[in-house]
This record gives C-alpha cells, sequence and structure tokens, in this order.
C-alpha cells in the first residue's frame, strides 16, 4: 500500500493541495450538476410529478440503509492521521458484509413496506434499487483512499462519467415507456460505472485477511459518524417519509423538485469546499493556526457564493420551474423559494460538520444533530396536515433555530469571537439582496404576457450581471482565487 498519505506535510503544502482539490472538485460539480440538470429538465417533461415522487419515497428507505456503508467507517480511513494496509483491507470487508446483509433484508421487507404505505408499486422500485448498496461498498473505499491523498481530479473524471451515463441511460429509458423505472436505471448505471472506475483509478486491492484489531482501531470514530448521519437522516429526510405517507406522491412530486433543487444548488456551492476541507481539516488539525486561517478563508468564499445564489434564486424561483421543467411545474416554486433560505446556511454550516469531524470532535457532531433532528421529526409531523409548504417552513425554521448551538462548537475548536466569525458574511448578504433586487426590479418591468423562457432569460441576465459586477476575482479569475488562498 502506498503509505503516501501518511508522510508529514507542511500546512502551506496541504493547503495548496487543497485549492487544487477545489478547482478540481468545482469543476466536477459544475459539470456534474450540470449534465444532472439538464437530464432531469428532460426527464420532467417526460414522466408526471407522481413517478418522481414514487423514486423519492423508495429512496427514503435506501437512503436509510445507505448510511451504515457511505459513513463511518469510510470517513475514518480519511480521518486517521497514520493508516496501515489491514485498515483499509478490513474496512472494506466490513462494508462487503454489511451491504450484502442489508440488500437482501431490503428485497425481503419491499413487500410489506409497500402493504403498509398503501403504495403497491412501491415493492418493486425497492428490489430493482437494493443492488445499489452493494455497488457502494464496492467502490466506498478506493474512493477514500483518494480522497485522503485529496486525489480529487480522479473523482471528478469519475463523476462526471458517471453522471453522463446515468442520464443517458435514464432518458432512452424515458422515450422506451418504462415510466419510473428510468429513474430506477439511471441510479444503477450510475453505480455500476463507478465501482468500476474507482478500482481502475485506485490500484489498493484488499487482502483477504481480515483483522478484529484493525477494524477496531476504526470504530470509534466511525461509531460517531454513523450516529451522526443517523440522527441527519431523519434530519433531512422524515420529511419525504411524511409526505408521502400523507399527501401523496404527485405532492411529494413537487416537493422533491424544489428539494433537489436545493441541494443541487447547495452542492454546487458546497461540496468542492466541503470534500477537499474534510480532508485538509484532517491533516491540518495539529496546526491551530492553520487551521484556523484556512477554516475561515473557505466559510468567506462559501458565503461570498451562497447568498447572492439563493437569494436571486428564491427571486426568479416561478420563471426558472415553469422555463426549465413545464408549467406544471410550477407549483413547486412556492417551496423552492422558503427552502432557498435554508440552503444559505447549509452552504456554511457543511463546513462546520467537517471541521468537527476532523479534529475528532464528531461526537459533538452527534449530539447536535440528534436535537435538530428530534426537532425536525416532531415538527415535521405536526405540519404536514397542513399542507407542503408548512412543512418547508418548518425545516427552515428548525435550521436557524440551531445556529447558536453550531456556532457555539465552533467557537470551541477555534477560539474565535462569534459576532467577528459573522461578521464576514455582511458583504456577502449585502451582495445577495443587490441580487434578489434585480430581479425583482426586473420582473416588475417586464410584461406579465411576455413568455415565460424570455422573463427568465432577461432575469438570470441581470442576477449575473450584479454578481459578476460585486464579485469580480471570483467570477473571472476563480482559480486566482484559490491560489491567494493557498499563498496566504
Amino acid at each position: 500500500m502506498d503509505t503516501r498519505e501518511n508522510r508529514d506535510t507542511g500546512g502551506e503544502d496541504v493547503r495548496k493541495r487543497a485549492s487544487r482539490g477545489i478547482g478540481w472538485s468545482g469543476i466536477q460539480q459544475i459539470a456534474n450538476n450540470g449534465m444532472a440538470f439538464l437530464t432531469y429538465g428532460l426527464l420532467a417533461r417526460l414522466l408526471p410529478p407522481g413517478d418522481f415522487g414514487l423514486l423519492a419515497f423508495a429512496s427514503v428507505f435506501t437512503a436509510f440503509l445507505q448510511l451504515f456503508i457511505d459513513q463511518g467507517i469510510a470517513d475514518a480511513v480519511v480521518q486517521r492521521t497514520e493508516t496501515r494496509a489491514g485498515h483499509f483491507s478490513a474496512a472494506f470487508w466490513f462494508n462487503m458484509a454489511v451491504s450484502g446483509a442489508l440488500s437482501a433484508v431490503l428485497c425481503l421487507v419491499s413487500g410489506p413496506i409497500a402493504s403498509i404505505t398503501h403504495q403497491p408499486g412501491l415493492a418493486g422500485i425497492l428490489r430493482g434499487l437494493a443492488p445499489l448498496l452493494v455497488l457502494s461498498a464496492l467502490g466506498g473505499i478506493h474512493a477514500s483512499i483518494l480522497k485522503r491523498r485529496l486525489e480529487f481530479k480522479l473523482l471528478a473524471i469519475q463523476n462526471l462519467v458517471c453522471t453522463m451515463a446515468g442520464g443517458l441511460a435514464a432518458v432512452i429509458s424515458a422515450f422506451s415507456g418504462l415510466g419510473v423505472w428510468s429513474l430506477v436505471i439511471q441510479q444503477l448505471t450510475y453505480s455500476s460505472l463507478a465501482a468500476v472506475m474507482l478500482w481502475w483509478a485506485e490500484p489498493w486491492r484488499p487482502d483477504l485477511s481480515f483483522s478484529r484489531q484493525d477494524l477496531k482501531d476504526l470504530a470509534p470514530f466511525a461509531m460517531h459518524i454513523t450516529s451522526s448521519a443517523f440522527l441527519d437522516f431523519f434530519n433531512r429526510r422524515s420529511d419525504d417519509f411524511l409526505i408521502g405517507c400523507f399527501l401523496g406522491p404527485a405532492v411529494l412530486g413537487y416537493y422533491s423538485l424544489a428539494y433537489r433543487l436545493l441541494l443541487t444548488f447547495t452542492r454546487l456551492i458546497n461540496s468542492p469546499f466541503n470534500v477537499v476541507a474534510f480532508s485538509a481539516f484532517s491533516r491540518l488539525q495539529s496546526d491551530a493556526g492553520e487551521l484556523r486561517r484556512f477554516f475561515n478563508q473557505l466559510t468567506h468564499l462559501t458565503g461570498a457564493v451562497a447568498f447572492p445564489v439563493f437569494l436571486g434564486l428564491a427571486a426568479i424561483a416561478p420563471e426558472f420551474l415553469t422555463a426549465m421543467f413545464g408549467q406544471r411545474w410550477a407549483m413547486a416554486a412556492p417551496v423552492l423559494r422558503i427552502l432557498c433560505f435554508v440552503g444559505i446556511l447549509h452552504c456554511v454550516a457543511f463546513l462546520h460538520g467537517a471541521l468537527l469531524r476532523a479534529v475528532g470532535r464528531a461526537g459533538w457532531q452527534m449530539w447536535f444533530t440528534l436535537g435538530g433532528a428530534l426537532t425536525n421529526v416532531i415538527g415535521f409531523y405536526c405540519f404536514v396536515h397542513w399542507g407542503v409548504l408548512y412543512v418547508a417552513g418548518w425545516y427552515v425554521a428548525s435550521a436557524y433555530l440551531w445556529l447558536a448551538a453550531d456556532l457555539g462548537m465552533i467557537r470551541r475548536v477555534l477560539g474565535h469571537s462569534t459576532l467577528s466569525y459573522l461578521g464576514r458574511f455582511t458583504g456577502p448578504v449585502l451582495k445577495g439582496l443587490g441580487v434578489a433586487g434585480a430581479v425583482l426590479l426586473l420582473h416588475a418591468a417586464i410584461p406579465a404576457s411576455a413568455p415565460a423562457l424570455w422573463r427568465f432569460a432577461a432575469e438570470a441576465a441581470a442576477a449575473v450581471t450584479v454578481f459578476a459586477c460585486t464579485n469580480p476575482s471570483l467570477v473571472f479569475n476563480p482559480l486566482g482565487t484559490l491560489r491567494e488562498i493557498a499563498a496566504k
């Protein structure tokens, strides 16, 4: 096993490699989500909202089981300061055993789940998605090794190719009349190709031996991460489950589109920083000054993008949905507008989670996530009977209620002032209000009879122009901005 990741590297070297990783992850996210967005737009015109709602309902169950594979052990491999070959083999075989068992369980319980939820079509979808668990485990440790070495160029290429292949398979299937199964085929194609490409990109191969001690070394950190992910699942997916149960697949289809767009824009903004940040923070955890400096730079950069993007999206939501997905999806606009306000918080708070995991404070994150999960689940259950807008509203309110506790944990780790930290976002807030204001002014000036596509194009052009004028270096010289972060 190549032990390059165990060599001592200075803070400056880690920041430079992380900055390059941000660049590659950014390219991946733009291309990845751009391709996924185009695919989703085509599928939204070919398939009814109920199909998307049914898949979102099924994904609640598969996502829950996948927590035990994608989280915990894989993150422990990245976080450890020192590793040996046995750690990787133990993690791989553990994940394979767990994924095989969970896949079989999902097939067995698919029928009862469909009966209990009164969704007959759910059983077949669940059985069709069951192989995803094994496919995820096949390449999970290989991906962790690449992340540990900050090899994000390879991961970016892999994700882009898999997204393109999955999207192409889904569109062909939808044109062939396969309906909701087009969405299942998309996920299976992506995961199958991802596993193959990860094995090709990373030469490490698991030994046939299995050491309990190696697994025990990873277990403490992995248990905290898995517990946090388990709680975060209820925090983020209980709304889908309750909407599917009480309001039906069609309403869930509208909600899932709005939430998918929230995730798409969040990933575009956040994922390049978040994925790289966890690896970089882990390498810098013994250098408090470098860790604080790099964290502050990333959060400021994230906020500079997040506030204008989400405030602008909230302003342009109706025209955006109608132009991109068709008139029948306009009903999702009010939900999207509400969720935009939690998107801002998610972009910055995800870096908080990466920091806590990297410095070995995963237990703090677990308790924080527990509080948020309890608040969300109780609120969702109370508000779902009033309608989907109340569910979305409570999701936003609950996130901001827990912000003080989140900021307190970060203050204890970094030792900075919370007020000075929040003060860094004054500029991004004003720039975001400028973007939203430009969109709303233009919206009032354009006649209501104008075609939706033309109205969207004009408002989007105004938003991009204001954003570019207020963030020239970020828009016109993004690589230079990243080099500047590495040099500071």
